[in-house]
C-alpha cells in the first residue's frame, strides 16, 4: 500500500470539520479516483496529503496518513515533496510571468542530475508536444489546455512517485479533455506513476480508474473497483446520468436517496 489515510478528520481554522473519519487507500500503480459534490471534501482530502492544509487554517486533527509506510500527518509540504507527493492545484496555477521552459525547471528545482533532467524534459515534450513549440513563451499568455500540459509536465519534471491531479479536466472542451486522459493513461503506464484525482468528469474518471471512492459531507460513503463504481445504481444515476425511463428530478430528491441508500 503506498498511501493510506485511516480515520482522517480535517478541522479549519478549529471549528469547522471538513473531513469525518476518512479512510483511504491507494496501491502502488493504481489509479484512483475520488468523486462527489462540491463541498463533499475531495480537495480538502488531497491537500491533506500533500500538507497544503496550512495555507487554509486547516489541520488533521485525528488520524493517520501514511505514505511508503511513513507517518507523513501533518508533515511539511516541502519534506512531503521530497518523498515523492507532487500536486497539481486546481485552478490552472502556472507561474504566469516566467516561461514555459522556466516553469518546467520549477519542478526539478530540487534535483541535481543534469543530464537526467534534460532526458526527463524530452520525455515531457513527448507526452505533450506542443510545449516544445510553446518553450519561450510567457505562461500566463497559455490557453487553458496548454496551461494544463504545462503543469502535468512541471509536475512529471518533479520524478513524483504519486501524482495528485484536483480537476484536471475544469474548463476544457470535450475534445481536449478525452486527449488529456489518454495522455494520463499513458503517462501513467510508461512511468510506473500511482495517481490520486479529484475530476468533475465521473464518466472519464471511473472509466480509466482502477479504484474509486464517493464523497459526501466529508465521509467516504462508497468505494469498490472500476467494475462495481459502473454497476451501481446511485454512481449511475448521480453521476453518469444513466437512470433510464421518465423519472422525478434528481436535483430535488437525489440527496435524500443518497443519504438513505449510503448512510442507512
Amino acid at each position: 500500500m503506498l498511501l493510506s489515510l485511516s480515520n482522517v478528520d480535517v478541522v479549519y481554522g478549529g471549528v469547522i470539520q471538513v473531513l469525518r473519519s476518512a479512510n483511504i487507500q491507494v496501491r502502488e500503480g493504481q489509479m484512483v479516483v475520488l468523486l462527489g459534490a462540491n463541498g463533499a471534501g475531495k480537495t480538502t482530502t488531497l491537500r491533506a496529503v500533500s500538507g497544503l492544509l496550512h495555507a487554509d487554517q486547516g489541520a488533521v486533527t485525528a488520524g493517520r496518513i501514511a505514505f511508503d509506510g511513513q507517518d507523513i500527518t501533518g508533515a511539511d509540504p516541502a519534506a512531503i515533496f521530497r518523498k515523492g507527493i507532487v500536486q497539481v492545484l486546481e485552478g490552472r496555477r502556472v507561474l504566469e510571468h516566467l516561461t514555459v521552459r522556466q516553469n518546467l525547471m520549477v519542478g526539478a528545482h530540487l534535483r541535481r542530475d543534469g543530464a537526467e533532467v534534460r532526458a526527463d524534459l524530452e520525455r515531457v515534450f513527448g507526452y505533450f508536444p506542443r510545449l516544445r513549440a510553446l518553450l519561450g513563451r510567457t505562461a500566463g499568455y497559455l490557453s487553458g489546455g496548454e496551461m494544463q500540459m504545462l503543469l502535468i509536465g512541471r509536475a512529471l519534471m518533479a520524478r513524483p512517485r504519486l501524482l495528485i491531479l484536483d480537476e484536471p479536466s475544469m474548463g476544457l472542451a470535450p475534445v481536449l479533455v478525452e486527449q488529456l486522459f489518454d495522455t494520463i493513461g499513458r503517462i501513467r503506464a510508461e512511468e510506473r506513476l500511482t495517481v490520486l484525482m479529484v475530476e468533475q468528469n465521473a464518466r472519464a474518471a471511473i472509466a480509466r480508474c482502477d479504484y474509486g471512492y464517493v464523497m459526501e459531507g466529508g465521509r467516504i460513503v462508497l468505494h469498490g473497483t472500476r467494475a462495481e463504481l459502473m454497476g451501481n445504481q446511485d454512481v449511475q444515476e448521480f453521476y453518469l446520468g444513466l437512470s433510464g425511463g421518465d423519472r422525478p428530478s434528481y436535483r430535488e430528491v437525489k440527496h435524500y436517496r443518497r443519504r438513505k441508500r449510503w448512510l442507512g
